[in-house]
């Protein structure tokens, strides 16, 4: 699967997809807990994706 590219989103996209994300980690972290996660790696993939929207925000905040 290839990376999302984020440089090309407005800071309102960016927002709603990192609230998207933050909330299907906060879903998974609930599965992690009741002991039945379907697809471990997707920890690490959103957190990965949730990190590069951030950094592409801090971005677009500076200019």
């Amino acid at each position: 699967m290839k990376k999302e590219n984020f440089n090309n989103l407005t800071v309102d996209e960016l927002m709603h997809k990192r609230a998207s994300l933050m909330q299907e980690l906060y879903g998974l972290n609930y599965q992690r807990k009741s002991g039945r996660v379907d697809k471990p790696n997707l920890f690490s993939k959103n957190r990965k994706s949730i990190a590069r929207i951030e950094t592409q925000l801090t971005k677009l905040r500076k200019v």
